[in-house]
């Protein structure tokens, strides 16, 4: 891969690379890059998007189903403590605020 243009292109395209390697092998990988990041720019449909409020992205993955039957005293101690009891996808987690 040939970088061309500023620093900040250049880690742009870096990323971009990043992205498309990861992509099909490993998407929790991109998820999380691409929220950690911002690159790539992922243009929202809130006809589609299931997010509330629709014209955002999700930032964290929601609690398994095997957790919460398994596990569900403390997962909703943890809710609660976390996100104010509501397990959502848009939920802001701590290392985000």
């Amino acid at each position: 891969v040939a970088l061309g243009g500023t620093m900040e292109n250049k880690v742009s395209q870096i990323i971009w690379q990043k992205f498309f390697t990861n992509f099909l092998q490993s998407p929790s990988t991109t998820f999380f890059e691409t929220r950690r990041t911002g690159t790539p720019e992922l243009i929202v449909n809130p006809k589609s998007n299931q997010s509330v409020p629709a014209d955002r992205l999700p930032l964290r993955w929601m609690y398994p189903n095997d957790e919460i039957n398994y596990n569900s005293d403390n997962v909703n101690e943890a809710l609660q403590r976390q996100f104010g009891g509501s397990d959502t996808f848009i939920g802001e987690m701590w290392i985000l605020k």
